[in-house]
């Protein structure tokens, strides 16, 4: 179901769920990530990142290569913080530049990667434990939920009854308006309709993982494993496995008019489970962590990859081939390449071999029909000298039985092949 068509060793570790995808500069995507030290990692597979100085350098022991004719550069944001939460945002409505929001426990802030400029940076007492932009950048901290603006100005604010773990917008109740889905350390899920809590759902241990989707459904993960859907409130099914869903995706994946969710768990597998009812469809198991899902172009094909972050620091890059089997042509790994090059090898070989045969089988198909054409002139001659003597006459049930042999016993075996082929 999914092709891996490239892979990167970055040799930093990327931490859990703090990873994004977004156009810093408008055209190409990147992927930022938090790994050890408090640094942010900016992986920009096609393009340099220019005019970056002070705060951000750039590390030459760092460059990766997907093929001999395309450059990777690895970059470094230096903050001196802890850092709890990222993810890309849109500034201006006009504009397909985003901007990376970066949370901490006591500050959130805006950046503006492409300009190395911070567009603002707010003291938050309640500090930020998960973070999304839509529309606004809403931040949740202990306690308390906060929307701001690109400026940096307070636009939304609610209360939470413990720390907001995880948050997602979804038309909840299909009214067409926005509900904030947020799951908290206290057990709960709670619906917020603009400022206020329409509906709470109790489940039995922390919620790690809110991923809403077609406005009424969304996925919730536990940190004892088990992974569900809520539809409009009411729970459709839930699963309980080994390892924690540490990030999810929706997709349709074979465009069946129904999305297939995607799980990356610790334990380093890769689900896809159905909708309907959370049974496993496929499952690739890999030797790390899964610490981020994310769903994009990152190499500028034209077609969005999903894209599998690992907690050593690997980005491996999956699509359908059935979507675009080209791409994965053109963008195979080494050994994929040379899987690919003996399969073709060996085809070509059959395609030859049957070749050889029918440029036998004709050649004996000529001869074949010379000589039945000869013998046919020459039974018809000695028909008529004698028909009148009325003797040596051929009986009318008269049978030409033709033998084949051959001291090639594997030419002989081959023509055998092909004419039991044919006449299958």
């Amino acid at each position: 179901m999914l092709n891996l068509i490239y892979h990167f060793e970055l040799n930093n570790p990327i931490l859990n769920n703090l990873v994004c995808i977004g156009k810093y500069d408008g055209l190409n995507h990147s992927i930022c990530f938090v790994t050890v030290g408090e640094k942010i990692m900016i992986f920009s597979p096609y393009e340099k990142i220019e005019s970056l100085n002070q705060n951000l350098r750039n590390d030459a022991n760092d460059k990766l290569t997907l093929n001999s004719s395309i450059k990777k550069e690895l970059n470094i944001l230096n903050l001196n913080k802890e850092i709890t939460a990222i993810s890309f945002g849109l500034g201006e409505t006009k504009s397909l530049k985003e901007y990376l929001f970066i949370g901490s426990p006591t500050s959130l802030m805006c950046y503006d990667i492409s300009e190395n400029k911070t567009l603002f940076s707010n003291e938050l007492l309640n500090g930020v434990f998960s973070k999304f932009n839509y529309p606004l950048c809403i931040v949740g901290g202990n306690f308390l939920i906060q929307g701001f603006d690109i400026n940096g100005e307070e636009n939304f604010s609610t209360f939470a009854g413990g720390n907001a773990i995880c948050m997602g917008m979804s038309e909840f109740d299909d009214d067409s308006f926005l509900e904030l889905i947020v799951g908290t350390d206290d057990y709960s899920i709670r619906i917020y309709k603009d400022e206020k809590s329409s509906l709470e759902i109790n489940e039995n241990t922390k919620i790690v993982l809110i991923y809403p989707y077609e406005n009424t459904k969304f996925i919730y993960g536990l940190d004892n494993g088990t992974v569900g859907l809520y539809e409009r409130g009411e729970k459709v099914w839930k699963k309980k496995q080994k390892g924690i869903l540490n990030s999810v995706l929706c997709i349709d994946i074979n465009h069946d008019g129904i999305a297939e969710i995607i799980c990356g768990l610790s334990t380093g597998k890769l689900q896809i489970r159905n909708e309907l009812k959370g049974d496993i469809l496929y499952e690739i198991e890999l030797k790390y962590s899964i610490s981020k899902i994310i769903f994009g172009d990152l190499n500028n094909s034209g077609f969005d990859q999903i894209i599998c972050c690992t907690e050593n620091g690997e980005i491996f890059g999956y699509v359908n081939s059935q979507d675009n089997p080209n791409l994965i042509d053109n963008s195979m790994s080494t050994k994929e390449k040379t899987s690919q090059r003996e399969e073709i090898a060996k085809y070509e070989k059959l395609i030859g071999e049957k070749k050889v045969i029918m440029i036998i089988f004709i050649f004996i198909f000529q001869i074949f029909s010379e000589q039945l054409e000869n013998l046919t002139i020459q039974l018809s001659n000695k028909y008529k000298l004698n028909a009148s003597k009325d003797e040596n006459i051929l009986p009318s049930n008269t049978q030409v039985k033709i033998d084949l042999q051959s001291n090639n016993e594997e030419v002989k075996d081959k023509i055998i092949r092909f004419f039991r082929n044919v006449l299958i």
